[in-house]
């Protein structure tokens, strides 16, 4: 090297320098969140989920979207309230988790139509109105299970009440 050849690589050091701690900055930047499965086949979703009091049970319908065939076994969280008021903003807290296969929930795994039925009071969990979310649990455990954002359902009057 020539001395006039140095001279340059002097001038541009603290230029490179800075190159290079932007190049790591930037690296270090992106998305952060819980690893996804690359290849979507194997994932499915929820939709349509609806809840409908009848009598003393809760008739429980749906649709997967998605490859149905990998559903493991559905879980219904339910938290009963004292009310439809009774603190709406509050965080979801369930009391009870109820498992069914999807045997259970009659899924059709081609249309992916689901429907099944619990009743609170079988297991003495009683109350006028309840909130729920529903998961459906993966066969991979890998991949994210399906849920439904916690929502509330209010149970009929009783007759002669």
């Amino acid at each position: 090297m020539t001395p006039a050849n140095h001279s340059i690589t002097k001038k541009h050091l603290p230029l490179l320098l800075a190159l290079f701690a932007l190049c790591l900055f930037c690296a270090s930047c992106g998305k952060k969140a819980d690893p996804q499965p690359r290849v979507k086949t194997r994932s499915f979703e929820l939709q349509d989920v609806a809840i409908e009091p009848t009598a003393d049970c809760l008739s429980i319908s749906g649709k997967l979207s998605g490859n149905a065939q990998n559903l493991e076994r559905f879980r219904l969280d339910l938290g009963p309230v004292n009310s439809a008021e009774d603190c709406p903003g509050c965080p979801f807290l369930a009391s009870k988790s109820i498992w069914f296969t999807p045997e259970e929930a009659r899924l059709d795994e081609k249309s992916g139509a689901f429907s099944l039925n619990y009743c609170p009071a079988a297991d003495n969990l009683q109350a006028p109105a309840y909130r729920w979310r529903l998961f459906g649990i993966n066969a991979y455990d890998k991949i994210q299970h399906a849920s439904t954002v916690a929502r509330l359902v209010v149970m009929p009057p009783k007759a002669g009440k």
